[in-house]
């Protein structure tokens, strides 16, 4: 899941939240330049075939990843399944989205 911030008319920054299957928990990840930060929320197989609830904060992780007080307002959240930073192989199903206010 990514949460995705306007940066230039051209480009978007993005906090991209990932279940990887060969990188560590809590893992920092680089991408696109520099305009995506990644945040490994899981690692492994366990509990793959089940629905899982992830809770995070976005503004947190905004500020600390791009080194800034500031944040602008979201654009919104883009939803991929891929492995092309962690090289490896990826499957995901979606729902129940929902972005709260502290």
């Amino acid at each position: 899941m990514y949460a995705v911030f306007p940066h230039t008319s051209a480009s978007l920054k993005s906090v991209k939240y990932i279940w990887s299957a060969v990188a560590p928990v809590g893992t920092h990840l680089s991408s696109s330049m520099g305009l995506a930060q990644v945040r490994v929320l899981r690692s492994g197989t366990e509990g793959k075939g089940r629905w899982t609830d992830e809770r995070v904060n976005v503004l947190e992780d905004y500020q600390k990843y791009f080194k800034t007080s500031d944040a602008p307002r979201p654009a919104g959240i883009a939803v991929l399944t891929d492995a092309d930073d962690t090289k490896s192989q990826a499957q995901g199903d979606y729902a129940g989205f929902r972005a709260c206010t502290r």
